[in-house]
């Protein structure tokens, strides 16, 4: 084992807004939607961290939130999210990503969510958008995290440091180089790089959508964001 950090410690979280589901309905709404919807349940969901050890493999760990002194958070494209989540869905049944498989994707997605978010969670103004879209409820969800990690940081009173991920892409090492930096950490001459700089351009996530399905997602998303998301989004032209 390497000596624990004289400093911080680097933890990851994703805040209890990640599950990639392998059949419909596997990622329940009482545990990916209902924390994002007050601040106290974000907060406590982000206290956690997964560990490694030789016995056991992967395990949840969780940590005092209040002893936080620094926030990373990552950027991208909400499109670009939702496409990669049906990128990965069909590449764990083997089955080539196409535009049709994502109309498929996501009206199996709003069928098996779509009425539940709906009827207990959209404002009116988002339900006015939301049949005109594809993958409304994926939506939903990647805006109301970025509206809950910006509010736990200011709740905090710690500015995060953003770090869009196209530009692992575009300068992988530069980058990596910046968040030891931040953190306060040496980065080891033989460190290997665990990051996937496999993304979509903008341009190619939107051919993924229609013209109408596009103006009523933007709609959707002017409609939930926080201003802090606005400027954090503000480098992507929809």
């Amino acid at each position: 084992y390497l000596p624990l950090p004289k400093e911080e410690i680097l933890t990851r979280t994703h805040c209890s807004g990640y599950c990639r589901e392998e059949e419909p309905g596997e990622c329940r709404i009482e545990e990916f939607v209902k924390p994002l919807m007050k601040l106290t349940n974000f907060f406590a969901a982000c206290s956690s961290g997964v560990r490694w050890s030789y016995r056991r493999g992967d395990e949840i760990d969780y940590y005092n939130p209040y002893r936080v002194k620094k926030i990373v958070l990552q950027i991208r494209s909400p499109f670009s999210v939702v496409l990669s989540r049906y990128k990965r869905f069909q590449e764990k049944r083997g089955i080539k990503a196409t535009v049709a498989g994502f109309f498929s994707y996501c009206k199996n997605h709003d069928i098996t969510y779509g009425e539940k978010y709906k009827t207990t969670f959209y404002t009116p103004e988002e339900m006015a958008f939301a049949d005109d879209m594809q993958c409304h409820g994926e939506f939903y969800r990647v805006l109301k995290w970025y509206n809950k990690a910006f509010e736990v940081a200011a709740f905090l009173k710690i500015k995060p440091m953003l770090f869009y991920f196209e530009d692992y892409f575009d300068d992988l090492d530069g980058n990596v180089d910046k968040l030891f930096d931040y953190v306060g950490l040496e980065r080891h001459p033989k460190c290997e790089l665990p990051f996937d700089t496999q993304y979509e351009p903008m341009k190619e996530a939107l051919l993924y959508f229609t013209k109408d399905h596009l103006a009523a997602t933007h709609g959707f998303i002017d409609t939930i964001i926080s201003p802090e998301v606005r400027e954090a989004y503000s480098r992507y032209e929809y």
